[in-house]
């Protein structure tokens, strides 16, 4: 009994840990994706600023 309930927490701890590495891949995403959009943002203003002139 208390080795499978040892098993079980193992386990546990597992699938948090890879929980934890999916939502880091994904929030890494999310930042690469926020950074590009306000990288072309920031272009375009710069761009509109310099035909204005």
């Amino acid at each position: 009994m208390p080795k499978a309930f040892l098993q079980s927490k193992e386990l546990k701890q597992a699938v948090i840990s890879q929980n934890l590495a999916y939502l880091m891949r994904i929030e890494l995403i999310i930042i690469k994706i926020t950074y590009y959009l306000l990288y072309i943002y920031y272009n375009s203003l710069t761009f509109e600023k310099r035909n204005s002139t």
